[in-house]
């Protein structure tokens, strides 16, 4: 049964309220059409059945859950959906679909909704790889089954750990890897990154990094516009695409006009239109920032706005380290809060920011602009899969609905990452990596993070509890 819009709870009531009507020998179909459930205050609904801790079977099974498939705002009621083999094989009316004998049974009970994974489209690895595979787990306890890694490091580690997880030696999302930064003389990381200086040398750079198999080409903050078109020329001759900052001598008219991918933390914004030439301070015009949000409409570009990173307050990180959250996060990451990296900015700074940062995003989405969801995670004090509701809540701040900040980390994060045949909505064929939740995610996206019932990766189904103690036994290994 399709349904355009939101399914209100008292639908799934009524359906139960019939079934006890019959149940109960209530046989003249004129005694149920004279009451309805809605005649009195209704009773307390029972609690919902438990679900299993683990499924690992070649086929599993959702049986009357709500789809929340993300293709475009609606609800599908009453589904089974059988996931065979790490896919999602078979979606239909839970009267229709078999289910085949032995099989595991995930219960939607009417009153649970089955939405896709999200993806977190801008995270770090600050870590060696045993604690890569910790923060993993925080992101999938989070409901995040897919990251774009931001800047390959010198181990190359997350082209090492994207193809451990995709062979099935690792449990963790599915990664697409970034180069490392390309950046200018003079930039913050050179001791990892060796500068682009000349038209020649980046050529050769991104020869080199699509050798190794990377993903994406990243540019940085301080390249000169002449090794900026260089870096867009021979990645298009590579047949790769260039993602990252907008550098401040290139602009964001130029990076739209080369065609870069996806333009991160609306730096492109705060160099054209805020007084301080900062997203992160000054004041904002806003017919500028209108007008550059409708020319990044036109180029169908992608912007990751990193809300949560560019608002980080000195208050907010004192929130965080005092949260059941920073128990879970590596050594490494911990020792470098202890040496002062990134300790925030003022409260009065951060609120600006925000306001900055929200308003450019309502204008994205009111000129019909492309949003992805990332969060920084790995950077200053943003954790590792937790982050992702914080940005999601703040996406909902900013003016979108839920659909459309949900969209920014499913459907339109596969859109972006041209799979949309992989992942990102709930349809068969598609890999099984899913949320299953108690309440309805398209009424508030903070039921993400409240209402989850458990997560699905590559078809592994793992309850709440299950990855509230794989975290716990994180938090054990850490001393914490």
């Amino acid at each position: 049964m399709q349904r355009s819009g939101k399914l209100e709870r008292g639908d799934a009531r009524a359906r139960r309220w019939l079934a006890a009507c019959l149940g109960a020998g209530l046989l003249m179909l004129a005694a149920c059409d004279s009451a309805t459930p809605t005649d009195a205050t209704p009773p307390p609904e029972a609690p919902l059945p438990p679900v299993p801790d683990e499924a690992q079977a070649a086929v599993v099974a959702f049986v009357d859950v709500n789809v929340v498939p993300m293709d475009r705002e609606r609800i599908l009621a009453g589904q089974t959906v059988l996931v065979r083999d790490g896919k999602i094989a078979e979606i239909g009316s839970a009267a229709e679909v078999a289910v085949p004998e032995g099989t595991p049974v995930i219960p939607g009970d009417g009153r649970r909704y089955l939405m896709p994974g999200l993806a977190d489209l801008h995270v770090h690895y600050n870590s060696n790889s045993h604690e890569a595979h910790n923060d993993h787990i925080l992101f999938l306890a989070n409901g995040v089954t897919t990251l774009r890694e931001m800047w390959g490091v010198a181990d190359e580690l997350s082209l090492s750990e994207r193809g451990a997880i995709a062979a099935g030696i690792r449990l963790g999302p599915t990664i697409y890897a970034v180069s490392p930064g390309m950046d200018g003389p003079g930039g913050p990381w050179a001791g990892g990154t060796p500068p682009i200086q000349t038209v020649e040398q980046a050529r050769e750079t991104v020869a080199q990094h699509v050798a190794k198999g990377y993903d994406f080409i990243k540019v940085y903050n301080l390249l000169a516009p002449a090794v900026y078109d260089a870096i867009v020329e021979e990645a298009g001759r590579q047949g790769i695409r260039v993602i990252g900052h907008v550098p401040q001598a290139v602009g964001l008219e130029r990076a739209l006009a080369a065609g870069q991918s996806s333009l991160e933390h609306l730096i492109g914004f705060g160099l054209a239109a805020s007084s301080t030439r900062s997203i992160t301070t000054g004041v904002l015009d806003m017919a500028e920032v209108n007008r550059l949000a409708r020319l990044s409409s036109a180029a169908d570009a992608w912007h990751t706005p990193t809300i949560t990173v560019d608002g980080l307050s000195v208050a907010r990180v004192q929130e965080i380290k005092r949260s059941e959250a920073y128990r879970y996060i590596s050594p490494t990451m911990r020792n470098r809060f202890a040496n002062g990296f990134f300790q925030g900015v003022s409260s009065d700074v951060a609120a600006r920011s925000l306001a900055n940062h929200r308003a450019v995003v309502k204008a994205l989405a009111e000129a019909g602009g492309r949003i992805l969801l990332g969060t920084d995670a790995g950077f200053g004090y943003i954790l590792q899969g937790f982050s992702i509701h914080e940005e999601l809540a703040h996406l909902q701040d900013a003016g979108l609905t839920p659909y459309q900040a949900l969209r920014a980390g499913t459907s339109g994060a596969a859109t972006f990452l041209e799979a949309q045949d992989a992942f990102g909505s709930v349809a068969a064929g598609l890999r099984a990596d899913l949320i299953l939740l108690d309440r309805n995610p398209l009424e508030d996206v903070t039921h993400v993070q409240t209402q989850r019932a458990g997560v699905m990766v590559r078809g592994r189904w793992f309850s709440a509890a299950k990855l509230r103690r794989m975290l716990d036994e994180i938090a054990a290994s850490y001393g914490q």
